[in-house]
């Protein structure tokens, strides 16, 4: 942003400050700087990736490297969905976050507003979901919603509860981080 004094309709004026008090002169500099620097929208511009899409994880008992399957930001409920095929099993990774900004959120139940869950596919399907007990954590260090500069970046750590086959039949964990998502 460029700073124009025609833009706020201020006629020139002539500012006198005092010769040689310098304490003036920093007071009167240092207005300016928070002036100019206030005018700067919080969070709505293009944010910037610090390098490829990456999205990582121990899940399932593994570390693994995930493919990003979709993401979708509707409103402002964000959710990814995540992949890694490979050996022993396949793992998929969903994470479901109402952010309207970057900033700290509480994984629950699949009926708050924040959730996860982690499917292990080998020989049969296991499901996991965090609920009201297994609950998670996911940090958003950056979220851009515009058009055309979406992007997600962030880390997460999650208990889940198994649902599937067998409801309570244990409980996994998932910790991972992620950068450079766009949608």
């Amino acid at each position: 942003m460029l700073f124009n004094a025609s833009h706020l309709n201020i006629r020139k004026t002539s500012i006198l400050i005092p010769s040689g008090s310098n304490i003036y002169k920093g007071i009167f500099l240092f207005g300016i700087a928070l002036f100019l620097f206030s005018c700067a929208k919080n969070g709505s511009g293009p944010a910037k990736s610090s390098g490829p899409p990456t999205f990582t994880a121990k899940a399932g008992g593994y570390q693994r490297n995930f493919s990003v399957n979709s993401v979708t930001y509707t409103g402002s409920l964000l959710t990814m969905n995540l992949e890694s095929a490979g050996k022993p099993d396949t793992c998929f990774i969903t994470i479901v976050v109402t952010a309207k900004q970057y900033g700290n959120f509480t994984l629950a139940a699949k009926s708050s507003p924040n959730y996860a869950s982690m499917t292990i596919r080998d020989h049969k399907d296991t499901v996991y979901y965090t609920d009201n007990t297994h609950l998670g954590n996911i940090q958003l260090t950056s979220l851009n919603t515009t058009s055309g500069n979406h992007l997600v970046e962030g880390n997460f750590t999650f208990l889940c509860n198994e649902t599937t086959p067998v409801a309570g039949g244990g409980a996994d964990t998932a910790t991972g981080s992620f950068a450079g998502i766009t949608w």
